[in-house]
Parts: C-alpha cells; sequence; structure tokens
C-alpha cells in the first residue's frame, strides 16, 4: 500500500520519548522527519510498516523498502538526528522489524514474518543501497539476493524463478553482476519442454526431453 503525502500539510505531531537505556527500546512510531511528518506508517497491526521516501514532485511516499530504492530522509527522535535500532511490533508483540540508524540514516533493516522467520534485510550507507539486499520464502530459505555498491547493482546476486504455468517446479539462477551486466554461473531455469502437453507424435520425433 502506498500513501501519498503533501508536503504541504500541517501535521499534529504528537509527543515521543527516545529511549537508548538497556531496558527499553525505541518504537518506530518515535521517529519523525525535520518537518515533523511521520518516518514511518502502519496500516494492518500484522504488517511490516512503510517507509517515507520522496519528495518528488512536493509529495512524499509511503512504501516497503526494495531493490536498490534509496532511503535518504533523516529521521529525527526528540529533535535529535536519531541514532540506534527502533523496533517494530505487531499488536501481541511479536517483533516485525529492526532498523539500524545512524545519524539519522537507516543502515540495516532486518523484517520478519508474524512467526519470526525472516522476511527481507536491506543494508545500506549514506542512504543508499549497499551490500546484500535479500529476501526470504515464508519457511526462512532464501528468494532473492542482490549486492549493491553505493546504489549500483554489482556482486553476487540470487534468485528463485516460479514456473507453475508451465507446469514446472521452482528454479533458480545464481552469478555475478559487474558493470550492470549480470553473469550466469549456475542456472537450473533453462526451459525444459512438458511432454505431458505434447502429441503423440511429437513425443515420437523427440523420445527424450531435449
Amino acid at each position: 500500500m502506498r500513501v501519498l503525502t503533501s508536503m504541504k500539510s500541517i501535521y499534529f505531531i504528537p509527543f515521543f520519548v527516545c529511549f537508548w537505556g538497556y531496558s527499553q527500546e525505541t518504537k518506530i512510531e518515535s521517529l519523525q522527519l525535520d518537518c515533523g511528518m511521520d518516518y514511518f506508517k502502519k496500516g494492518n497491526s500484522m504488517q511490516n510498516a512503510s517507509i517515507i521516501q520522496g519528495p518528488t514532485g512536493g509529495w512524499y511516499i509511503y512504501a516497503s523498502a526494495g531493490f536498490g530504492v534509496p532511503l535518504t530522509n533523516l529521521a529525527f527522535c526528540d529533535g535529535v538526528l536519531f541514532s540506534g535500532v527502533a523496533v517494530d511490533r505487531d499488536s501481541a508483540g511479536n517483533v516485525l522489524g529492526l532498523y539500524d540508524f545512524k545519524n539519522g540514516l537507516i543502515e540495516k533493516i532486518t523484517e520478519f514474518t508474524v512467526q519470526g522467520t525472516p522476511k527481507s534485510i536491506w543494508n545500506y550507507d549514506r542512504g543508499q543501497a549497499h551490500g546484500e539486499q535479500k529476501t526470504f520464502e515464508i519457511d526462512g530459505n532464501l528468494r532473492y539476493k542482490v549486492t549493491y555498491e553505493h546504489g549500483i547493482e554489482h556482486g553476487p546476486f540470487y534468485e528463485t524463478c516460479y514456473r507453475y504455468d508451465a507446469g514446472l517446479p521452482p528454479c533458480s539462477r545464481s552469478g555475478y553482476t559487474d558493470n550492470k551486466e549480470r553473469c550466469y554461473i549456475e542456472n537450473s531455469c533453462s526451459y525444459v519442454l512438458n511432454f505431458e502437453f505434447l502429441s503423440p507424435f511429437i513425443r515420437l520425433i523427440f523420445p527424450h526431453p531435449l
């Protein structure tokens, strides 16, 4: 879900206290921009928080973190640039996200499902995608991985592909990106004909999969 918010609107800013003690945690609701807008937005309490992005054309957008998407807005807590970990919890108290900040900028995002398995990991340097960015299946297995250097895709990658429409099981491919070009090292997604859908005449000519 994306929410458009005008930067020209007037906002009521609730008062929050930021804790840096060992026994307390900083909630994502405590963080704002310097103009008072919320840094995070929550819809359903069971969903991961959306993060403010922009402005573009005078508008801010609240959206999920994404591959290669920069997060350059500064986060403040009680008027001070925030450094530390902000925690996102659902209504039952389960941790849905951990957001590491340094001098107001996100350095790492770790998101979880309500069951506690990892959902995604996003790394940044000075607001730009840097290092590995990964998403996971619901069982915790890796689904996608892309490596960045200061916002540019560079380094190892991995992706899972689904081919249910072709009657084939999932496959994966991996490799290395250099100068924005991908080189596949392992690729189990090469197309193989599903002979269940071919006529007997075609099967007679090609008795074995290619």
